[in-house]
């Protein structure tokens, strides 16, 4: 009989210790990773002047960091993206990021913004507002 008791109690403890761990991994957030990149490609995507400029050094290395550890959500959102797009590449890796095109703090991930998305604070939003002005990019761009 308590061999019987010792079994069941061992059997939840492991169904309890499955299921600890199922929540785990698959509640488990996502973040962005942008410490491969050492190139940063600006592009205006429009069909009246599209253009595409790589950004200098300082500027680059600010975005990568704006951009760096940040949590993917996958939540519906309804900011307006398309227009512009920030590219972080080095090599073969790339991480395509497309800010919403009017004061919306945030910005989705992929080529047809379905890797969700991520926000960024007043400051940074203000920031890569700034840094896109700067290379010709101009406000609203939906």
């Amino acid at each position: 009989m308590k061999s019987r008791i010792k079994v069941v109690i061992v059997l939840c403890a492991i169904i309890l210790l499955g299921i600890a761990l199922f929540v785990l991994l698959v509640k488990s957030p996502e973040y962005t990773s942008t410490s491969f990149a050492n190139k940063v490609i600006i592009e205006l995507t429009d069909e009246v002047s599209p253009f595409s400029i790589e950004v200098e050094n300082g500027d680059a290395i600010e975005l990568i960091n704006i951009f760096h550890n940040k949590q993917i959500m996958h939540d519906s959102i309804s900011c307006p993206f398309g227009g512009a797009r920030i590219i972080l590449l080095s090599g073969d890796d790339e991480l395509m990021l497309n800010p919403a095109g009017d004061d919306c703090p945030t910005v989705s991930i992929g080529r047809n913004f379905g890797g969700g998305y991520i926000s960024l604070s007043e400051n940074e939003n203000e920031r890569v507002r700034e840094i896109l002005v700067k290379y010709g990019i101009t406000y609203p761009f939906v």
